[in-house]
């Protein structure tokens, strides 16, 4: 299998281009720079401002992760992103997860990574999405829940409600082996 590179997401935000002439008169330099001024405080002012965007911090970032991560359907892709360790890394976000499939569906899927942008405000947010084996024996010691049989879960709820017992014993009721 020929290993892929490591994909990153980036947005490129271009600033418009406007060619303002202003008409010069020759007794009035000063008033031309003045116009000029406010010519561009007016049309920039409030776009500059809209531009800056605070980088998150990385509790932040992981609060988004969770409540993204609660509206995804496909359990598969849900238990990988709540597997994910999430770092910084020079102003990039570090996802590491388990497998080869899981970094390719954390990569192919864009509407996640779009709106995790949008909940946490800072629309140039670059993910870089690796396979990190401490993810994968993590992963594999995590134990399934075992089947309990009917002795095992009549203990665990008489251990809960010792009553139990007592309903048990009043209406005659014995346990199904």
């Amino acid at each position: 299998a020929v290993a892929s590179p490591v994909a990153e997401t980036e947005e490129v935000v271009e600033k418009p281009k406007m060619a303002i002439k202003i008409p010069q008169s020759e007794d009035s330099d000063s008033s031309s720079s003045l116009l000029l001024n406010k010519l561009e405080s007016e049309l920039f002012g409030s776009s500059k401002k809209a531009v800056e965007e605070v980088f998150p911090a990385l509790d932040e970032i992981k609060g988004a992760w969770v409540e993204e991560s609660k509206s995804i359907n496909s359990p598969t892709f849900k238990n990988i992103l709540r597997h994910a360790k999430l770092d910084l890394d020079d102003g990039k976000l570090r996802v590491s997860v388990g497998s080869r499939m899981a970094r390719e569906m954390v990569i192919n899927e864009v509407d996640f990574s779009r709106s995790l942008k949008k909940r946490v405000g800072y629309s140039n947010l670059i993910m870089k999405v690796e396979v990190d084996p401490e993810v994968v024996t993590a992963q594999k010691n995590t134990k399934p829940k075992k089947v309990l049989t009917i002795k095992e879960t009549y203990d665990l709820m008489k251990e809960t409600n010792p009553l139990v017992e007592d309903l048990r014993k009043r209406f005659d009721l014995k346990l199904d082996k």
